[in-house]
C-alpha cells in the first residue's frame, strides 16, 4: 500500500525507527548484525506500537526487514496467527539512471525481496511511504520522519542522513561494530580531532549536539537506548 508523506505524518504512528545503512556494506559487517537489529526492534515495535522503515534498497535494509519478518513467524507461530510487521520503506517517487549520455529518470519501486518479504505477514502487502522526487530529497526526509534513527554500516548518504538527523536535535543510536558510518559516528562524539574527521567526510563546522549519539555495542544494547 502506497502513503504520501504528508498523508502519514497524519497517522502518527510513533514511535518511528529508522533504519540506515549501506546498499553495498562493507567489512565487518554481516547479514545476520542486520537481520539481529530487525528482530530485536520488531520486539521492542510488539510491546511499544509503533513502526520501523528503511530507505528501501538492497543491503543492510533488506537484512534488517528479514529480521523484522523472522521475528512475525516466530510470534506468530506461537499464537498461531500471522503478525502485522509493522514496517514500511521510504523511498523516493523516482531514480535517476544513467550516463550523462544515456540519463533518464523513472519510477522507483522497492527491490523485489521486500516485497517478498511482505507476502509473510497478515495483509501481505509492503507498505510504502512515497518522500522527495528522486533519492537525495528522500535522504533529506529521512530525519524529518524518524524519532530515532539507527545506523548500521553505511557510507556517505549514511553519514549524511545521521548528521541531518543530529541537525533535527534527534537521537542516533549507531553501531560500532559494524563499521562504516556507523564507526565513524562513534568517533564523532569524541571532540578531539572531530573538526578533521568532518571535514574528511567533505562536511564543515556542524553546529549540532554530539551526545545525541549513542554507541551500542550489540542489538540488545541497542534496544536498551531506545
Amino acid at each position: 500500500m502506497e502513503t504520501k508523506l504528508a498523508d502519514f505524518k497524519r497517522e502518527g504512528r510513533s514511535p518511528i525507527i529508522g533504519v540506515i545503512g549501506a546498499t553495498f556494506p562493507t567489512m565487518p559487517y554481516k547479514k545476520h548484525m542486520g537481520m539481529k537489529v530487525g528482530y530485536v526492534l520488531r520486539s521492542y515495535v510488539e510491546r511499544e506500537e509503533g513502526s520501523i522503515f528503511t530507505g528501501g534498497v538492497e543491503g543492510v535494509g533488506v537484512d534488517v526487514y528479514t529480521g523484522v519478518t523472522r521475528f512475525c513467524i516466530d510470534e506468530g507461530i506461537r499464537r498461531g496467527e500471522l503478525l502485522e510487521d509493522g514496517f514500511f520503506v521510504l523511498i523516493p517517487e523516482n531514480i535517476e539512471v544513467g550516463s550523462k549520455e544515456t540519463y533518464r529518470t523513472m519510477k522507483y519501486n522497492p527491490p523485489d525481496s521486500y516485497e517478498a518479504l511482505a507476502q509473510l505477514s497478515r495483509r501481505r502487502e509492503l507498505d510504502i511511504v512515497r518522500a522527495g522526487a528522486n533519492m537525495n530529497e528522500r535522504r533529506e526526509k529521512v530525519a524529518e520522519v524518524a524519532d530515532v534513527i539507527i545506523t548500521v554500516n553505511g557510507g556517505m548518504g549514511t553519514l549524511d542522513e545521521a548528521v541531518n538527523a543530529l541537525k533535527l536535535s534527534k537521537r542516533v543510536i549507531t553501531l560500532p561494530y559494524t563499521g562504516g558510518a556507523a564507526r565513524v559516528l562513534d568517533k564523532l562524539r569524541n571532540p578531539i580531532g572531530r573538526r578533521i574527521r568532518l571535514a574528511s567526510c567533505g562536511f564543515g563546522d556542524v553546529n549540532v549536539d554530539f551526545d545525541l549519539i549513542i554507541p551500542a555495542s550489540s542489538s540488545e544494547e541497542m534496544l536498551a537506548h531506545l
